[in-house]
C-alpha cells in the first residue's frame, strides 16, 4: 500500500511483486523445512498408538516454532521489523491446535472404523501379497 501512494504505477507493481514472491519463497521455505521435521519418526514412536499421539504433539509444537521463527526472521530481513505479535502467535496457535485436534479426532476415527470392520492389513502384508 505505501509502494502504491509513494511511487509511480509501474515502479510500485514491480515493488509489491518482488516482495509479494519473496515472501511466498519464505513460506515454501518454511512448509518444505516443517515437512521434513514432521517426517523424521524417533524409535519411541514405533510402538503403540500413544507413542504416536506424543510424537505429534511434539511435532505440531516443533513445527509451529520453526515455522514462526522463519517467518520472524523474514520479517527482520525483508522488512526491517517484526511482523508478529505475542496475541498474533496465540491466536494462530490455538487455531493451529484446533485444527490439528479435529483431524486427529477424524483419523482415529477412521481407523477405528477399519480395525473394527476387519479391513485393515498391515504394511509388510501388503508388500508380500502376490498380485
Amino acid at each position: 500500500m505505501i509502494a502504491g501512494t509513494t511511487l509511480p504505477r509501474r515502479r510500485a507493481i514491480v515493488t509489491a511483486t518482488i516482495v509479494c514472491f519473496a515472501w511466498g519463497l519464505v513460506l515454501l521455505a518454511g512448509t518444505l523445512m516443517v515437512t521434513t521435521l514432521a517426517g523424521y519418526k524417533p524409535l519411541f514412536s514405533k510402538g503403540a498408538i500413544a507413542h504416536h499421539y506424543l510424537r505429534l504433539t511434539g511435532m505440531f509444537i516443533g513445527g509451529f516454532i520453526l515455522f514462526e521463527l522463519v517467518i520472524l526472521g523474514a520479517g527482520f530481513l525483508l522488512e526491517n521489523q517484526c511482523v508478529l505479535t505475542v496475541p498474533i502467535l496465540w491466536s494462530i496457535f490455538i487455531n493451529n491446535a484446533v485444527w490439528l485436534g479435529f483431524l486427529t479426532l477424524a483419523h482415529a476415527c477412521l481407523v477405528w472404523d477399519r480395525i473394527r470392520s476387519g479391513h485393515h492389513r498391515s504394511f509388510s502384508d501388503s508388500t508380500t501379497s502376490a498380485s
